[in-house]
């Protein structure tokens, strides 16, 4: 089985609906950027993934802002998750190998988050 490329995610400074992220690996003693990738967290796109998540029963209700409490929690946990996943899958596709993050990833997933 292949070894998980350790790669660092360095987000840029974010804007009101995205964030660029430079995605390094390790060369030698130095690291490289590899590839740039843009992660929106616009209203749109919030409502976008809100209706897939109800639409695969991880949520009730599709409209983000209309939630409090508890409710907000979950959906906030489960967006998280999603973005989560998706920078997996795509930065994989993009390196042509499983990776994990030495750094970066909970910076880049704290950004969205507080710009629920």
């Amino acid at each position: 089985m292949e070894e998980k490329k350790v790669l660092r995610l360095v987000p840029e400074s974010p804007y009101f609906n995205h964030v660029k992220v430079g995605v390094y690996d390790q060369n030698g003693d130095e690291w490289r950027k590899r590839c740039m990738i843009d992660v929106e967290y616009g209203e749109s796109d919030i409502a976008d993934i809100m209706k897939k998540l109800c639409e695969s029963g991880k949520t009730e209700r599709s409209d983000f802002a209309g939630l409090t409490g508890s409710e907000k929690e979950k959906a906030t946990g489960e967006i998280i998750a999603y973005y989560k996943g998706w920078m997996y899958d795509l930065i994989k596709r993009l390196i042509s190998s499983d990776w994990t993050a030495e750094s970066g990833e909970d910076e880049v997933l704290d950004i969205v988050r507080d710009h629920l």
